[in-house]
C-alpha cells in the first residue's frame, strides 16, 4: 500500500472520529466533571480509550466481513453513514445557536470512590447506543472508504483521536474551567462539530458513488 493512502486513510480516521468525540454526549459530560473536579481523571481516560479501540476495530472487522459478502452493500452503508452525519451536523448547529448555559463543574453525587467512578464511565460507555452507532456503525462504514488494505490505517487514525482527545480533556479541562463554564465556548465547539460532520458525510457519500 503508497505511504501517501496510509497517510490518507490514518488522517480521515483520526478526523472522523475528532468529529464524533467532539460533540457533548454523555460520556464527555462525565469526563469533563471529572476533571474539573480532579477526581480519578487517569482511571476515566483509561476506560475510555479501552473502550473506543475495542469498539472501533470490531465495528471495522464486523464491516469488513459484511462489506466481503455483499459488496453492493457499501454504497447503502455510505449513503446510511452520511444521512446520520448530516443530521448530526444539523443538531450541533442547532445547539451552537440555542445553547444559553455552561457546564457546571460541580462533581456528580455518589460517584465518590475509584470503584463506583469505573463503573459509572464503563455503563455510560457501553450501554449508550450514541456511543456504540458512532463507534460501531459511522466509523466502521467510514472505513470502508478506505478499502481493504486502508481500513486498519483508518482504525489506528481513529483510535489515535480517542486517545488525544480523551487525554486532552481528561487532563485539560482544570485549565480551562473558566471557559467551559461559559456558554460561548459550547457554542463555538458546536459550530466547529458541525462543520467537521458536514464535511465528513460528504465524503462518505462521495464513497458510494
Amino acid at each position: 500500500m503508497p505511504a501517501t493512502t496510509a497517510v490518507a486513510s490514518v488522517l480521515l480516521g483520526f478526523g472522523a472520529n475528532l468529529a464524533l468525540l467532539t460533540s457533548l454526549g454523555a460520556q464527555n459530560a462525565f469526563l469533563i466533571r471529572q476533571g474539573l473536579a480532579r477526581r480519578h481523571v487517569g482511571l476515566v481516560v483509561v476506560i475510555c480509550i479501552a473502550s473506543d479501540a475495542v469498539l472501533i476495530s470490531s465495528g471495522i472487522t464486523g464491516m469488513a466481513q459484511i462489506v466481503d459478502s455483499h459488496p453492493w452493500i457499501t454504497s447503502i452503508l455510505a449513503v446510511g453513514g452520511a444521512g446520520f452525519l448530516y443530521g448530526y451536523a444539523v443538531l450541533s448547529a442547532r445547539r451552537a445557536w440555542r445553547t444559553s448555559t455552561g457546564l457546571s463543574s460541580t462533581p456528580m453525587s455518589g460517584l465518590g470512590s475509584a470503584g463506583r467512578t469505573a463503573l459509572a464511565i464503563t455503563a455510560i460507555t457501553w450501554l449508550n447506543p450514541h456511543v456504540l452507532l458512532e463507534t460501531v456503525v459511522v466509523l466502521g462504514t467510514a472505513a470502508t472508504s478506505c478499502g481493504v488494505s486502508g481500513q486498519w490505517w483508518f482504525c489506528i487514525g481513529a483510535v489515535t483521536a480517542s486517545t488525544v482527545w480523551f487525554l486532552a480533556v481528561g487532563y485539560g479541562i482544570g485549565a480551562l474551567r473558566p471557559a467551559f463554564t461559559r456558554p460561548r465556548t459550547w457554542q463555538v465547539l458546536e459550530a466547529l462539530t458541525a462543520v467537521m460532520m458536514l464535511v465528513l458525510a460528504t465524503i462518505v457519500l462521495h464513497s458510494a458513488f
